[in-house]
């Protein structure tokens, strides 16, 4: 997967477990690997995404707008991969005569 789509991918379980650690979990990642990435969307696209507090993670106003936008990438993508292995899965089926 691209790195820019795992950083989306970060961002939007971030979101969903209202934890660094709980994504990091799910994803298979450190935690800090996970505040890096999200760290690394804030700083490319020069916004404040979360808060961040001893009870997790909160959205900001930033965060609440272009979240809708990274899950509609995160879908899209499943949803070209999904297509990718169908076609794929097709193409080298034996044909029937």
């Amino acid at each position: 997967m691209d790195m820019n789509l795992q950083k989306y991918l970060a961002f939007v379980i971030t979101v969903e477990y209202g934890s660094f650690t709980k994504a990091a979990e799910m994803l298979k990642y450190s935690q800090p690997g996970i505040s890096r990435m999200i760290g690394d969307l804030e700083r490319d696209w020069g916004v404040s995404l979360l808060e961040r507090g001893r009870s997790g993670v909160r959205l900001t106003s930033d965060g609440l707008k272009l979240l809708p936008l990274a899950q509609n990438v995160c879908r899209e993508c499943r949803r070209l991969q999904a297509q990718v292995c169908s076609q794929a899965s097709s193409a080298s089926a034996p044909s029937q005569a």
